[in-house]
Formats: structure tokens, sequence, C-alpha cells
């Protein structure tokens, strides 16, 4: 089985990201994708608890799409992959190409490179990558930065799942 690997934040899932994962199953890259929300890390520290951000992202899942809550605590992306290839299925690396262009700086790149990547393109980057085994995927998918829904939810409320807005605004998350 051919499992697509989408590690992140996911602060808040958005309807960029949702695209992202139904078009890789529909056009057949993977058969399905795991996603793993991830603890903060060096250059994402106040991130909205895991319990919040999981829950969000059990609103957008389905039977092709599974959340992960095993290896949301493991550090680094290279021992989750080292880890889930034990189970004898091909794992692919989806990264967005903002993460691309710094992917040689991630702890034991080596590793990484071993496991093939599905890049999907965003907006303002210019594609470039040492990898030797990878897809790009240039599509719009709306990529809209988390960042941005984060600092007004109302006003960006048309790049969330509804069932993803209306958790945010029952919770009281991100209001400043």
């Amino acid at each position: 089985m051919k499992i697509g690997v989408f590690v992140g934040s996911f602060d808040p899932p958005h309807l960029g990201h949702v695209r992202a994962m139904d078009y890789l199953i529909i056009k057949s890259y993977v058969d399905e994708v795991l996603v793993i929300a991830t603890m903060p890390y060096w250059h994402k520290t106040n991130l909205t608890s895991l319990d919040d951000r999981l829950n969000m992202l059990k609103l957008v899942k389905h039977e092709k799409i599974r959340i992960d809550e095993k290896y949301n605590y493991v550090t680094y992306t290279y021992e989750i992959l080292e880890e889930l290839k034990k189970d004898g299925n091909d794992y692919f690396l989806v990264i967005g190409e903002d993460n691309a262009q710094s992917l040689h700086l991630w702890k034991r790149y080596d590793i990484i490179k071993t496991f093939p990547l599905i890049i999907l393109g965003r907006k303002g980057y210019e594609f470039k990558i040492d990898h030797p085994n990878y897809q790009f995927i240039d599509q719009d998918f709306g990529m809209i930065a988390s960042s941005k829904i984060r600092s007004d939810v109302d006003r960006y409320k048309d790049d969330l799942p509804l069932k993803v807005y209306e958790y945010i605004k029952e919770k009281g998350l991100y209001a400043h």
C-alpha cells in the first residue's frame, strides 16, 4: 500500500490541506494519507493544544485520511518515517514547496532522502531541491498560511472546512 505521510502543525487544518490530501488519493499518488500533527518545534512554539488540533483534524478525516495519535510526540520526521517503514508499506513524505526549500537542513536528511517525496506546489516559491526521488505537484490547493487564519478567523473562514470553523468558534480558539 502507498501511504502519504503528511506531517505538520495543522494549526488549524484548512481547505488547502484537505484539497491536497484528497487530490493525492483521487489521482492515485497514494492509497491513503496518514496525517501527523506535531508538537512544538524550533520554529513553531505557540501552537494550539495537540488535543484541539487532533479534534479539528478528525473533523476532516475519511476512510482514506487517517489521523495519527501515536507519533505526535516524536521530535524528528526521520524517526517517524523509520518507524513506519517497518510495516512493509511504501511511505511517501508529503511536504509543501515552502518546506522543500529547507529540507536539506532537516535532522538526518540522509535518512529522509531514502524516502520518496511528494511536494505540493505553493505560490511564491521557486522550486529547487536536492533529492533523488520526488514528485512535484504544481496544483493550486488554496494553501493559505494557517498563521493568516489564526490572525483573523472570521475574515478567512471560507478557507476552513465548516466543521473546523464551528469548532474554532465553539472553543474560542485564536481569539485575540
